[in-house]
């Protein structure tokens, strides 16, 4: 594994797992991305608001509960086995904050595909399938850097002021 990947998984929460098994868990850490990306691209194909409704549902849940995502259930239940993988670890804070960003604008894609906004949908789709094809070939996350720059600097800029007040 590279030095790039491992920042990557990083800043998707996994700083807490050693190198070693990093290097063992990005293969399979991609899986749930490359999948969300399918959905999303098979949605737009077929024309289908339902396909993007349930991916965003996917998401949503997967933001919620860090042991339920359901694509990393299909991993693990079923792919996993057949692969002799390893299991995916429960989904830290900032790919479950991905997870929950990126269900707003795919909820927002399917209404506006039933709606009959096909171009407003497919450049919702096409743009969020174009940061999940990133993710799944680079481990680099979009929302997992949001995350880093949205709440922990806030956080961190929040105890400075007060310890600034303090003094």
């Amino acid at each position: 594994m590279n030095t790039f990947t491992e920042r990557c998984l990083d800043m998707q929460g996994f700083a807490y797992l050693s190198r070693e098994q990093k290097a063992r868990l990005a293969p399979a850490l991609r899986f749930t991305p490359a999948a969300c990306t399918s959905l999303v691209m098979a949605g737009l194909v077929l024309r289908s608001p339902l396909l993007l409704a349930a991916t965003a549902a996917f998401a949503l849940v997967g933001s919620l509960l860090p042991r339920a995502h359901p694509l990393d259930l299909l991993y693990n239940r079923a792919l996993r086995p057949i692969l002799r993988g390893p299991a995916l670890p429960p989904n830290p804070a900032p790919r479950r904050f991905a997870a929950g960003i990126k269900s707003v604008p795919l909820f927002i894609a399917a209404a506006a595909l039933q709606a009959g906004y096909g171009p407003i949908a497919f450049a919702i789709g096409l743009f969020l399938a174009t940061v999940g094809a990133v993710a799944a070939i680079t481990c680099w996350d979009m929302g997992s850097w949001l995350y880093r720059i949205a709440v922990v600097r806030s956080v961190a800029a929040f105890r400075r002021a007060g310890k600034a007040e303090s003094m």
